[in-house]
Protein backbone atom coordinates (compact mmCIF):
# COMPACT_ATOMS: atom_id res chain seq x y z
CA UNK A 1 0.00 0.00 0.00
CA UNK A 2 2.88 2.85 0.63
CA UNK A 3 4.42 1.66 -2.26
CA UNK A 4 1.56 2.81 -4.33
CA UNK A 5 1.02 6.09 -2.28
CA UNK A 6 5.46 6.74 -3.06
CA UNK A 7 4.44 5.58 -6.67
CA UNK A 8 1.83 8.52 -7.29
CA UNK A 9 3.86 11.16 -5.40
CA UNK A 10 6.67 10.09 -8.03
CA UNK A 11 4.56 10.50 -10.54
CA UNK A 12 3.22 13.58 -9.47
CA UNK A 13 7.28 15.13 -9.14
CA UNK A 14 7.98 13.53 -12.60
CA UNK A 15 4.96 15.73 -13.85
CA UNK A 16 6.07 18.66 -12.01
CA UNK A 17 9.39 18.77 -12.43
CA UNK A 18 9.88 17.85 -16.49
CA UNK A 19 12.80 18.11 -17.79
CA UNK A 20 14.86 17.96 -14.38
CA UNK A 21 13.00 15.07 -13.25
CA UNK A 22 16.01 13.08 -13.22
CA UNK A 23 17.56 15.33 -10.73
CA UNK A 24 14.64 16.74 -8.35
CA UNK A 25 12.82 13.09 -7.99
CA UNK A 26 15.96 11.26 -7.02
CA UNK A 27 15.02 10.32 -3.84
CA UNK A 28 11.32 9.25 -4.43
CA UNK A 29 12.46 7.21 -7.37
CA UNK A 30 15.46 5.60 -4.76
CA UNK A 31 12.90 5.20 -2.18
CA UNK A 32 10.32 3.37 -4.69
CA UNK A 33 12.66 0.99 -5.82
CA UNK A 34 13.83 0.03 -2.47
CA UNK A 35 10.11 -0.63 -1.33
CA UNK A 36 9.58 -2.52 -4.43
CA UNK A 37 12.86 -4.74 -4.17
CA UNK A 38 11.67 -5.15 -0.54
CA UNK A 39 7.94 -5.60 -0.27
CA UNK A 40 7.93 -8.32 -3.77
CA UNK A 41 4.50 -9.73 -3.97
CA UNK A 42 4.03 -13.14 -3.81
CA UNK A 43 2.15 -14.54 -6.85
CA UNK A 44 -1.37 -17.09 -6.15
CA UNK A 45 0.71 -20.50 -6.76
CA UNK A 46 3.34 -19.66 -4.52
CA UNK A 47 1.29 -18.87 -1.29
CA UNK A 48 -1.06 -22.18 -2.06
CA UNK A 49 2.19 -24.28 -2.12
CA UNK A 50 3.02 -22.99 1.90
Amino acid sequence: MEARIVRGELQKCYKYEGVNQYQNCKELADKYAHMIRENAVKGYKKIDTE
